[in-house]
């Protein structure tokens, strides 16, 4: 297990989904909520992560993360937009949270 939410994953975890976002079309959200589950490939096997949750909301972004080590993370509101698809929603999240993480 973790001892709390690794800085360096997160780092990672944005980087790919920023990579996503520039290359690949995915839908927008077809209801007001999101889920998205983070796991490591290791030698061993899979280990989970972190789970992300989010919400949309009168045009804002509510979410939180729950990391395997059961520490937990909120995320200030962001306001969103119409046209933002999963992946933008998910990797605002993560930027968010690695933000809060390297200010420790």
């Amino acid at each position: 297990m973790f001892v709390g939410p690794r800085l360096e994953t997160l780092q990672q975890v944005a980087k790919l989904l920023e990579i996503c976002v520039e290359k690949y079309a995915v839908p927008t959200l077809s209801g007001d909520a999101i889920t998205a589950f983070v796991s490591l490939r290791t030698a061993d096997g899979v280990i989970p992560f972190a789970r992300i949750d989010g919400r949309v909301d009168n045009g804002y972004l509510y979410a939180s993360l729950q990391f395997a080590d059961v520490s937990s993370q909120t995320s200030r509101p962001e306001a969103v937009t119409a046209h933002d698809d999963v992946t933008v929603l998910i990797h605002r999240i993560v930027a968010h949270a690695q933000t809060q993480a390297s200010n420790g």
